[in-house]
């Protein structure tokens, strides 16, 4: 029987996802079948696509404001803190406004817990306030002290992180490596915020070097393995550019690149080896819990094997033959970014490496089939990841820092100067960064410098005046 003191909660995402078909008129007659006080709306997706102000506050029905990110629980940094800490507040002021509270719909959490602790708070405020010294006032909360150092990268982090517009693909292209192996990266799917973020871990790991923080507080580690994370991803990314414009050079032109593409290609797994290691030091991020926590409600030998079956697909294939592939990837979990995207890597390469060697361009059915049996048996694998952390979080994470950044010494620097002309570029990085430009450089013989706005270049002829400089190698 109904309970005559019920009240429904619906979901408004059928008025985002098929807005065509609900008209005005549409959803009108639709929400009139249920009284007002008999049905709350979760406006699903306020921080980025308000639906209710389409729908006349839902002709009535009180609703939520909500936010909603972390498509598929994949890890990432973005966010739109400005719109969160004036949104609701507007909203809830505007002219017939019926809503009621506030509320978040992510697909996960566990991530960027300023973005959380900010919407929340916001039920408790009522005017508008300094964001710039929330997130100062963040920082020493989060931290338990006031560090010059962890104060600069969180100021960082809010204004070229946190202060994006951002959509449903957005998590799509924030880590190239958990998706499927691929040559080539579209330059459309550059993210801006490579610098900050690499300035915001170097930050991080200034702060524990001069002991402005407890480099064992779990929320400091937490938050420097996770920006060296990202960081990672964003390294990937670029180099992933050079190596695939290398190949494509053999493919498409017949250039002999087997030189510039076995370094680079050798560095990949590489860069996903020593992120497994930094994840390895921090207990929130072991694929270990995900799988031994689904195996926990095992009540028979028959579920444990389901169980742990379901685990394992739900964050890879998602189904026995890919139906969703990496809906759900998680590029923060050690031992998956290791031995499922490293495995997959290793692969893709092994095929690439062979080509430019061999000279013949690679046999994409052989690849396909290889890379399907590697994922399906990682999958049925019963093999145990760790539950308890290893490594020292701080240590490990100057270690990578150090071993990513190139040697400035090897470099010509020309002020207010650049190559132009047509192939002189290899590729654009997401870093504007030297450090980071400098390694890339060094790992590619065919790269005699670069550009202060990211172009790795493979000629030094027609160099001419422009408002930026230009870095070339030095001879030896």
């Amino acid at each position: 029987a109904a309970d005559p003191q019920g009240v429904y909660i619906m979901q408004g995402w059928l008025f985002v996802s098929s807005s065509s078909f609900w008209t005005q008129a549409a959803t009108e007659a639709y929400l009139s079948g249920v009284p007002n006080d008999k049905m709350i709306i979760l406006d699903l997706w306020t921080d980025m696509v308000p639906t209710w102000d389409n729908y006349n506050s839902y002709f009535g029905k009180p609703w939520i404001w909500n936010m909603l990110l972390i498509f598929g629980g994949r890890r990432g940094f973005y966010g739109n803190a400005t719109r969160l800490a004036t949104g609701p507040i507007d909203d809830l002021a505007a002219p017939g406004s019926t809503m009621v509270g506030i509320g978040a719909t992510p697909e996960a959490t566990e991530m960027m817990p300023p973005i959380f602790d900010l919407l929340f708070e916001m039920g408790w405020r009522s005017k508008t306030f300094d964001l710039n010294v929330w997130f100062r006032n963040f920082a020493q909360r989060r931290y338990g002290v006031d560090s010059p150092s962890l104060a600069a990268a969180t100021a960082l982090m809010q204004e070229h992180v946190y202060n994006m517009q951002y959509n449903y693909g957005t998590t799509k292209n924030l880590c190239w490596f958990e998706n499927s192996p691929q040559v080539w990266i579209d330059p459309q799917n550059r993210v801006n915020n490579a610098t900050a973020i690499l300035q915001a871990f170097r930050l991080f790991i200034t702060a524990a070097a001069n002991n402005e923080v407890d480099a064992t507080l779990s929320t400091f580690r937490y938050d420097l393995v996770d920006l060296g994370r990202q960081v990672a991803c964003n390294l990937f990314a670029d180099l992933l550019a050079v190596h695939g414009s290398e190949y494509q050079r053999f493919q498409f032109g017949g250039v002999n690149t087997t030189a510039s593409v076995l370094p680079t290609s050798a560095a990949l797994l590489g860069l996903i080896a020593d992120l497994d290691k930094l994840l390895y030091t921090h207990d929130d991020f072991l694929v270990g819990h995900w799988i031994e926590d689904a195996k926990a409600w095992a009540a028979t030998p028959a579920d444990l094997a389901l169980l742990e079956l379901n685990a394992r697909n739900q964050i890879t294939l998602w189904g026995p033959d890919g139906e969703i592939n990496d809906y759900a990837a998680k590029n923060g979990y050690q031992g998956l970014v290791g031995d499922y995207y490293g495995g997959r890597w290793a692969i893709h390469q092994q095929y690439i490496d062979q080509s430019v060697v061999t000279g013949q361009q690679v046999n994409w059915n052989a690849y396909s089939a290889d890379l399907t049996r590697f994922q399906w048996g990682w999958n049925t694998n019963t093999s145990l990841y760790p539950t308890s952390p290893s490594g020292n979080s701080f240590t490990t994470a100057a270690a990578f820092a150090q071993k990513y950044t190139g040697n400035p010494a090897n470099y010509q620097v020309l002020t207010n100067t650049d190559i132009e002309g047509s192939y002189v570029d290899i590729a654009q990085a997401w870093h504007v960064d030297t450090g980071v430009l400098t390694w890339l450089c060094d790992l590619d013989p065919s790269c005699v410098g670069f550009n202060t706005n990211g172009y790795i270049k493979n000629s030094t002829a027609s160099r001419v005046t422009a408002p930026c400089d230009l870095w070339l190698k030095r001879a030896g």
